[in-house]
């Protein structure tokens, strides 16, 4: 049966003390050393690359979109894959992620050359911000600074995003999840327009990459709307 519930008051104690700003830049600071470290012989050096998927499937969408861009070919259809199809109706093309777009949009100052490397640098930071998301809602939940600094750490450089750095759309799309969780932890502790929008975006990015025949929307759709409807429930004043 569902029952009333008590908000905390905005001064509660359950919520950890704010960061000041030395701190965070700190935080964030050994969270992207981290994945730069981890990412290195990719990132700095010409001997190692991202293969499988990332090459041999993501690219060439990703190459496709670059042609659009430089005026030699066209979001609206792609004439090179079989009979030609519609480019932005591939989820896994990315035309409406605007990160993915904008690192394409980039690469067309540098040759097409560039388009992997940039994707690839696209893709670290995509990491860095999934553990720098994990560390926010570690600290929101009371966690100390180190141990959420360990969290975001574990995150960014655990075996998740180590095994599926080939699928470039899995990457792209889990690391909203934390971010998702934090908005939704801030709107459960006071109702706000803002985080409530931040909730809204976080959900919204993943949908923007992944279809339903790439088997990943099924890792963003429970999160996304248990998170989503949790907090419109708890502001009631009802919980399940």
């Amino acid at each position: 049966m569902p029952r009333r519930v008590r908000h905390p008051s905005s001064g509660s104690n359950d919520l950890a003390s704010p960061d000041d700003g030395w701190t965070f830049v700190l935080a964030l600071a050994v969270l992207l050393a981290g994945v730069l470290v981890f990412f290195a012989r990719v990132l700095f050096t010409h001997r190692y690359l991202i293969p499988w998927d990332f090459r041999g499937f993501h690219l060439p969408l990703a190459m496709a979109v670059f042609d659009a861009l430089k005026g030699t070919g066209s979001i609206l259809w792609d004439a090179s894959t079989y009979c030609g199809r519609p480019l932005f109706a591939d989820p896994q093309a990315q035309v409406f992620y605007p990160p993915t777009l904008a690192a394409v949009f980039i690469s067309t100052f540098f040759g097409s050359s560039s388009v992997a490397y940039v994707l690839e640098w696209e893709m670290v930071l995509h990491i860095f911000a999934a553990g720098a998301f994990t560390y926010m809602l570690l600290r929101l939940m009371g966690v100390s600074t180190s141990s959420a600094l360990c969290g975001g750490l574990i995150f960014e450089l655990g075996g998740f995003f180590a095994s599926q750095t080939q699928h470039f759309d899995t990457v792209d799309g889990t690391i909203w999840m934390p971010l998702m969780w934090t908005a939704a932890w801030k709107v459960c502790r006071g109702f706000t327009g803002k985080w409530f929008c931040v909730l809204g975006l976080a959900g919204a990015c993943p949908f923007s990459l992944v279809s339903r025949k790439c088997g990943v929307p099924p890792l963003h759709q429970p999160p996304f709307m248990r998170d989503f409807s949790r907090p419109l429930v708890k502001h009631n004043g009802v919980e399940p």
